[in-house]
């Protein structure tokens, strides 16, 4: 099940960056296209925006998954949503918490 968290500034930074957690999300096998070399996985929040910072935490039982895929930590968001990037296409689907700092 998919959970959303709004994290208080004061436990970050006061006054800095306000945090939205977003728990289990399953990136898919069959969400990843090939562009340019590089995997992309598009992942679709109202909560991102296009300054938006995000952090991909895998699930420990999919570590071995995005490690092998060799995910990147460079993500390009826009208004809405994010692309994640990886060097090889997962062999299985990934579990993720993404952090979106706005």
């Amino acid at each position: 099940m998919i959970s959303t968290e709004r994290i208080p500034k004061t436990q970050l930074q006061v006054g800095i960056l306000d945090a939205i957690q977003v728990t289990s999300i399953t990136l898919t096998v069959g969400g990843w296209s090939l562009v340019s070399g590089f995997y992309e996985y598009n992942y679709s929040n109202a909560n991102i925006l296009s300054t938006s910072i995000i952090d991909i935490i895998p699930e420990k039982g999919s570590l071995s998954i995005f490690k092998s895929a060799g995910v990147l930590p460079s993500t390009l968001s826009s208004s809405g949503s994010v692309k994640l990037y990886a060097a090889n296409l997962p062999i299985g689907s990934i579990i993720v918490t993404i952090n979106i700092f706005n």
